[in-house]
């Protein structure tokens, strides 16, 4: 289910979610037919894990892909924040896609806080994805 998030830039970002509701125990990531569900209920207290791709990486990518399975088939909710102009998306801003630029994953998370606040929510960092979690101060 895909989504995209105005950051407070214009910029845009593409949110990529896999619910734990839109995968059997028996599906496959590739060749699996999953059926995307509404939104999350906000009183739904299903963990939710964000993504964050290494480098040129994003949604599509395989490890991504079986990341967030993987995490689904043990009941959590995923989502992919990919990174500006990657995940099928143009740049929209006069801010393009930086490394060292923790502003778009920390607004994403707090946009998440607000729409599921009885949501644990969790990160992980692939490669420069991990990188940019590292360097977020609350």
């Amino acid at each position: 289910m895909g989504q995209i998030f105005c950051a407070s830039d214009g910029g845009s970002i593409a949110l990529d979610w896999l619910l734990q509701s839109d995968v059997s125990v028996h599906s496959t990531v590739f060749g699996g037919a999953f059926h995307v569900n509404d939104a999350i209920p906000k009183d739904d207290t299903t963990p939710i894990v964000v993504v964050i791709p290494g480098l040129t990486s994003d949604s599509t990518s395989a490890y991504i892909k079986h990341f967030a399975f993987n995490m689904v088939k043990r009941g959590w909710n995923t989502v992919v924040s990919n990174h500006r102009g990657l995940g099928g998306i143009s740049i929209t801003s006069d801010c393009f896609y930086n490394a060292g630029w923790t502003e778009d994953i920390r607004e994403v998370i707090d946009y998440l806080h607000h729409e599921y606040p009885l949501v644990p929510l969790f990160a992980v960092g692939t490669s420069i994805g991990a990188n940019i979690l590292g360097k977020i101060s609350w």
